[in-house]
């Protein structure tokens, strides 16, 4: 998510002014350094230990409890949102980022 000065911070389902989700990044940027952003194609993802998989096919979506992790199960708490990111393709994730849709 794009901050009003320019800066990025990790998207966050449960934060309004944090859901624009503009693409993900694959290295770690230390703070105040340039980094690269990818907005479409593929990307590897890693799972953590002790989660349940998800499967080819299965859309991920942004999480509402760990701001810039993924979910195979979408927020449904009141206030939060629900943002579609991509599609699992073997052990690749489709980048297809879309708009949040708010829950009441």
């Amino acid at each position: 998510s794009i901050r009003n000065d320019g800066s990025m911070v990790m998207a966050d389902a449960s934060d309004p002014s944090r859901r624009n989700v503009v693409g993900f990044v694959t290295d770690s940027i230390a703070n105040g350094s340039a980094g690269r952003i990818r907005f479409g194609g593929t990307i590897g993802i890693r799972y953590q230990p002790g989660h349940e998989l998800p499967i080819s096919g299965n859309k991920l979506f942004l999480s509402a409890e760990e701001p810039g992790t993924l979910v195979k199960v979408p927020p449904t708490g009141a206030g939060s949102a629900v943002i579609p990111v991509g599609t699992l393709v073997g052990a690749e994730l489709a980048i297809e980022i879309t708009r949040a849709v708010a829950l009441k």
